[in-house]
């Protein structure tokens, strides 16, 4: 993972996370392998809002346990790149 740091004022963050759970193409018939979850944290910044919208765009989705996996690794980096600002 490169090191690398999304800073966001929460009033932004809060804005684009309505922005990608309102487009309407909510995640549905496909969740990232952990292989393929390994690619994505591999960017976190650049990838930073498509692991929002696996995380956050269908929050009723089934998940196996492999998926709870995947979904906690992505949740973690998530976590770890992003710095909430005061702007």
């Amino acid at each position: 993972m490169e090191d690398a740091v999304k800073r966001i004022s929460s009033e932004k963050f809060d804005a684009m996370l309505e922005r990608i759970m309102d487009n309407g193409h909510p995640i549905s018939g496909w969740f990232p392998t952990m292989e393929d979850a390994k690619i994505i944290i591999a960017n976190p910044i650049e990838n930073y809002e498509f692991m929002i919208w696996i995380l956050e765009s269908n929050p009723n989705l089934t998940l196996t346990e492999e998926q709870e996996a995947v979904y906690a690794l992505l949740q973690n980096t998530l976590t770890q790149c992003t710095q909430i600002t005061d702007h």
